[in-house]
């Protein structure tokens, strides 16, 4: 039974430590070890050797403090801590009482609540939202502007035939051009602001990226640039539209190479997923699946970061900024999500992570 209760403490993912009246330390989990920064082993049998745990936030102290001489509890839903190391956390606190089998006060527990996955999948709802309000508007002014944009195109490539100035001639070629390209962008904002609607099925990702990276390597520059493939062979299917899945991917492996302004690589690897952990609707545990894509380009700073995927932000010189954010409106509208980690001047990864096709 000892055994079994050790296992189960060991196995949960909230940060679990349990304290003496006096302060000591009789037991922590491996989550909390890792939140804290610090091993039972390291502080076992000293007095008050909770307040070495986030030795910064003496408000969490003294509430530990009150519930081992009071009894009382405290429940906290976001509270940022720093532990020994520096790490931040954000948590939800939880610190009850524990009582013997008299009815004795004989210690507290705390449990913290790692929220910073949370957070993040809240911020991607807020974002989904914005986009979808933008969507809206960017679909109405869309229509509104190519119907006229094909009057000027005529309308110029019907003088050109007649104008025989050569200076003239040139002149409405540029409209031309421009009026084509002006087009090309309303195309595009149209597939961001209106989706086509998304035929499930089980989709092999390791073929599909086989596919996308066939067309990248025709695509210019592709031999300065090597595409490295690192495929799990067991990869099961994801749960999909394959031709919006390969929409997305394709604009991820294209702005990879883009970011690399010489010679470099794209590594892209696929993987199963075990650092996170996502329930059906059914309420059963959903397997998902990963894909990382990383490049050895300029990388990008917080700023860059913090706008990445909005419409219309871009950094490259004729980038429209809506690849990246059709991309991302196609993994969210999968129950994906992405993840960006980038170094200034060494590089960008970009984690998809899609659910398994059970």
């Amino acid at each position: 039974m000892q055994f079994l209760l050790e296992q189960v403490l060991s196995s949960l993912p909230d940060g679990l430590f349990l304290i003496r009246t006096d302060g000591t330390l009789m037991h922590l989990n491996p989550a909390a070890e890792r939140m804290a920064g610090i091993s039972l082993a390291q502080i076992s049998g000293r007095p008050r050797a909770f307040t070495e745990l986030f030795p910064h936030t003496e408000a969490l102290h003294q509430r530990i403090q009150t519930t081992l001489a009071t009894g009382h509890s405290f429940t906290i839903r976001e509270e940022e801590l720093v532990n020994r190391a520096g790490e931040p956390w954000s948590v939800e606190i939880h610190i009850e009482p524990i009582h013997d089998l008299k009815g004795t006060l004989a210690g507290a527990i705390l449990l913290l609540r790692d929220r910073s996955t949370v957070k993040k999948m809240e911020e991607e709802l807020r974002h989904n939202d914005r986009l979808a309000i933008m969507g809206t508007i960017a679909s109405g002014l869309a229509h509104e502007i190519k119907n006229p944009l094909g009057g000027i195109r005529g309308a110029a490539q019907m003088l050109s035939r007649e104008v025989k100035n050569e200076d003239l001639k040139e002149y409405l070629e540029i409209i031309i051009k421009e009026s084509d390209r002006v087009n090309e962008l309303i195309s595009e904002l149209l597939t961001f602001a209106s989706p086509q609607k998304i035929r499930f099925s089980g989709v092999n990702l390791n073929k599909l990226l086989d596919e996308v990276i066939r067309l990248e390597q025709q695509a210019e520059r592709a031999g300065e640039i090597k595409l490295q493939r690192h495929y799990d062979p067991s990869l099961p299917k994801v749960k999909g539209d394959e031709n919006q899945l390969k929409q997305a991917f394709l604009n991820f492996i294209k702005n990879a190479r883009e970011a690399i302004p010489k010679e470099g690589s794209v590594s892209i690897t696929t993987r199963m997923v075990t650092e996170y952990q996502l329930k059906t609707e059914k309420g059963r545990p959903a397997r998902l699946v990963g894909v990382d894509i990383q490049d050895s380009g300029c990388g990008m700073d917080e700023e860059t970061l913090s706008h990445l995927f909005a419409p219309f932000y871009t950094t490259k010189k004729r980038g429209t900024g809506l690849g990246l954010a059709i991309s991302h409106r196609i993994i969210s509208e999968h129950q994906g999500f992405i993840q960006v980690e980038s170094i200034p001047k060494k590089g960008s990864t970009f984690r998809i992570f899609l659910r398994a096709y059970n």
